[in-house]
């Protein structure tokens, strides 16, 4: 039996098939499950922050161990696990997910300005991982 021609009337489309030619799902198949993961690992770190700003002391520097650090870095800590949790609701119904993605960049965005013109002797030895974690986040 031989394949349908493309077309011609009631031609099937050809499946989708890998690198080395073996037949496979397409792309856009496993994107759900990465989207899972990318707003279940913001919620974790917003939920981190929001519970126990201290401990990140190591990007922040000393200022998390201040109160008024404390309650930035928990006001940060809400925001990562709303953007996470509307991801992850977004991506549960089926629904568009862009506009979760978008404000997400564009949080990490503005992180990024802020923490690259902040004086390096106020932030801790973990500021520059975190700054290109940022600016890394934003540009993929």
């Amino acid at each position: 039996m031989t394949e349908r021609s493309e077309g011609m009337p009631g031609a099937r489309a050809p499946a989708s098939r890998t690198a080395d030619g073996a037949r496979g799902r397409s792309p856009r198949e496993g994107m759900p499950r990465l989207l899972t993961l990318f707003g279940a690992g913001r919620t974790a770190v917003g939920v981190a922050l929001l519970v126990a700003p201290a401990a990140a002391r190591s990007a922040f520097g000393p200022v998390a161990d201040q109160p008024a650090g404390k309650a930035v870095l928990r006001a940060l800590g809400v925001r990562d696990a709303a953007l996470g949790v509307g991801l992850l609701l977004a991506v549960r119904a089926g629904a568009p997910v862009r506009t979760w993605l978008a404000l997400g960049a564009a949080s990490d965005a503005l992180d990024a300005v802020v923490m690259a013109t902040t004086p390096a002797a106020d932030l801790g030895p973990a500021a520059k991982v975190v700054l290109a974690a940022s600016v890394s986040g934003t540009v993929t």
